[in-house]
């Protein structure tokens, strides 16, 4: 059995101190309209998801720009209690 090793391009620390910085953040606070409903590591694809109520091309382009491929805008519904 042999052992296969992929490389990826952004390690743990890297994206959850990504993450972090982008939660944190008062300025995607703001454009996300409030706190991002959800937010995790995506190991598969060596990423982090932010689950947002809205998504549209804009903030998608926006978050990019700062942020290149280390984040992924996924649209989610709000649960109301």
């Amino acid at each position: 059995m042999g052992l296969v090793v992929h490389r990826v391009p952004h390690s743990t620390a890297e994206l959850r101190e990504t993450m972090r910085e982008f939660v944190e953040s008062p300025h995607w606070t703001e454009r996300l309209g409030g706190s991002p409903l959800s937010w995790g590591l995506d190991p598969v694809h060596n990423r982090v998801v932010v689950g947002v109520a809205e998504k549209n091309a804009a903030l998608d382009g926006e978050v990019r720009q700062a942020y290149g491929d280390k984040i992924f805008l996924e649209q989610q519904e709000r649960f109301s209690t």
